[in-house]
């Protein structure tokens, strides 16, 4: 898929793929999206109150309605990279729309994310534990306006 193409579609009701050594705990889901990297570049959530532990972060997007992507997004995008905009680089965005659970050490919660990987110049997706602090550089991914 070429980087100009403006819009795509992606099935966000579909199963995301599920990293090893954990287990889906919920996936919001969602209908087929019109995805437009140049919309979603600044979609992005940061709690209000600067740095957060991602447990209050959870709750913070639930009371407030925030429309958070889900996993099935960063699967469409680790397929067609140039899609994903470039101003997300220097961060590590996250889609809370998927939560998943550790097997091993269970009740670790966690949800995935994008980074930029500079050494090899290619995106890649992460974990990050719901317990750890969020902050400015650890967005969490959201539909634009116009985006969905």
């Amino acid at each position: 898929m070429d980087r100009h193409v403006l819009t795509v579609t992606i099935d966000c009701a579909a199963r995301p793929c599920v990293p090893d050594h954990y287990s889906l705990v919920s996936h919001q889901l969602g209908a087929t999206i019109a995805w437009d990297r140049n919309r979603q570049r600044d979609a992005l959530y940061v709690s209000s109150k600067g740095d957060i532990l991602g447990t209050r972060l959870r709750r913070e997007l639930t009371r407030n309605h925030v429309p958070v992507l889900n996993a099935r997004v960063i699967d469409h995008l680790l397929l067609y990279q140039g899609q994903i905009p470039e101003e997300w680089r220097r961060r590590r965005i996250h889609f809370w729309g998927t939560i998943y659970n550790h097997k091993i050490e269970d009740g670790r919660l966690a949800v995935r994310y994008l980074w930029w990987d500079h050494a090899d110049h290619r995106w890649r997706d992460g974990v990050n534990w719901i317990g750890n602090l969020f902050t400015w550089e650890t967005p969490v991914a959201i539909f634009s306006r116009g985006g969905h």
